[in-house]
């Protein structure tokens, strides 16, 4: 049977495909000749969005890759289980290794520019307007992997159904739609595998996402010049795409494949609160962010060193 053709159901990292029930699907030689679509304004097109559904995905990460592979839950050989699992889990530890690591070495970095300060030699003062622009942009970078974690939160907690036990008749099912997507039909994972998901994958990544935050934001803060505070910016952002590299570059492309495809999961909003909470969530966010380079900039350790002092030519800031 072609799994490729519209009207069959599957279940991703299995071999079981079962058909639809006759009259699920469109005749493919019945010809039938498009409606008019009503034409409308762009604003009446927005308020005609239906909002109420949160759409969740899988993110295109290392994290990404072990939620999937947990949701898997038949493996007849061993090598098939390393193909589906196996990989996903053991970068999942390279990945936390690295990225605590890297938080290690940028506090070693911290210290000794508090020392390079406290001295008052080869430093010079930051100017506010790269000490702000700069410290915003990585709050931003920061502070949206704080939201990949909660989104994945969210897709582990709500998106992907809970089922009471872990059998093959329970696994996740999809169906093949006629444009040639997954859409969720059946199945779930269990309680434990969620609470393994949330302690394996979603704790290290929200440690790693505060974490960031806070020794990030003192690695720019105690730059010893503004070149430096320039260049530490770049490396600290840089730090925030470890996962999505060693995503792309190690893992097998199947796997990729299989992240890339793996269908959202549609749910209800909780309510109208959440709705407005929603709304106001732009305006939390630039404050959230702005707040933190405040706190940034008046706790500093300063230089009183002047770049612009013997300057040839005068300063521009």
């Amino acid at each position: 049977m072609d799994i490729n053709a519209p009207g069959t159901q599957c279940s991703i990292m299995t071999t079981s495909v079962v058909p639809f029930e006759p009259g699920q699907t469109k005749n493919a030689d019945e010809k039938q000749e498009p409606s008019p679509s009503p034409t409308m304004q762009f604003h009446d097109a927005m308020d005609a969005v239906d909002d109420s559904i949160l759409s969740l995905t899988l993110q295109e990460s290392v994290y990404g890759s072990a939620v999937l592979a947990a949701t898997y839950t038949q493996s007849k050989t061993m090598l098939s289980w390393w193909k589906h699992c196996g990989v996903a889990y053991v970068f999942l530890v390279v990945n936390a290794s690295a990225q605590a690591t890297i938080l290690i070495q940028l506090y070693q970095l911290v210290l000794l520019n508090q020392d390079t300060i406290e001295k008052d030699a080869d430093c010079t003062s930051l100017w506010p307007s790269f000490f702000f622009v700069y410290h915003a942009l990585f709050f931003t970078a920061a502070l949206s992997e704080l939201q990949d974690t909660w989104d994945l939160f969210l897709l582990v907690q709500r998106g992907i159904p809970t089922v009471a036990e872990c059998c093959m008749e329970s696994a996740l099912r999809y169906i093949k739609a006629e444009d040639g997507s997954l859409e969720y039909a059946s199945g779930g994972i269990t309680r434990m595998r969620k609470a393994v998901i949330f302690g394996a994958v979603v704790l290290p990544k929200a440690c790693f996402a505060v974490g960031l935050i806070v020794i990030g934001g003192l690695f720019l803060q105690t730059s010893t010049s503004n070149e430096d505070l320039l260049l530490n910016s770049l490396a600290a952002v840089f730090v925030t795409d470890v996962d999505e590299i060693i995503y792309t570059y190690f893992l097998p492309a199947t796997m990729r494949h299989l992240v890339e495809e793996f269908p959202p999961f549609n749910t209800a909003h909780p309510g109208r609160a959440y709705r407005i909470w929603q709304g106001v969530v732009p305006t939390l966010k630039l404050i959230a962010v702005t707040l933190l380079t405040w706190i940034y900039w008046v706790t500093r350790m300063k230089c009183s060193v002047d770049p612009c002092t013997d300057s040839i030519r005068s300063c521009p800031l």
